[in-house]
């Protein structure tokens, strides 16, 4: 069992899909109008970067409750269905990117949405693939793509 809470009145919100931090032990949870951030039960960063036990794959372990708390969509973006989504690599699970039904792309720091990008004018936004491109050999730069 991953997780259990209380249910809604009426209608409940639509999930259309889900996306795991591979940095950090968080997930997401995208669709009708939400985008919800699922931490461990302990607090926001409980389990994050936990390392498995000794004999254990040297992964990162996870958490058996979670807690999921609804992102702001604030005044950068209007509440629109999240159909994709995808955590930015290097963020430690703290920033991602979602795609809407209103063609926009929201970018979302913590549980904060704080930007939009117009990529599909009206067309929805259905499928996100994160590539990163080092730029220069040995620079340590690199260029993080959206496709």
């Amino acid at each position: 069992k991953l997780c259990s809470g209380l249910g809604f009145n009426g209608t409940p919100p639509s999930i259309m899909g889900a996306a795991w931090s591979e940095e950090a032990d968080r997930f997401v949870t995208f669709g009708a109008k939400h985008v919800k951030l699922w931490t461990p039960a302990g607090g926001d960063n409980a389990g994050a970067g936990l390392v498995a036990a000794k004999g254990g794959s040297g992964g990162m372990s996870v958490a058996s409750n979670y807690v999921g708390k609804a992102c702001s969509f604030g005044n950068a973006a209007e509440a629109s269905d999240g159909l994709c989504g995808a955590f930015l690599p290097g963020s430690g699970g703290r920033r991602l990117a979602t795609g809407h039904a209103n063609g926009k792309l929201y970018i979302w720091e913590d549980r904060e949405c704080n930007r939009v990008i117009d990529v599909h004018g009206t067309n929805p936004v259905r499928a996100l693939t994160i590539r990163v491109t080092e730029l220069g050999a040995g620079t340590g730069i690199s260029r993080v793509e959206l496709i």
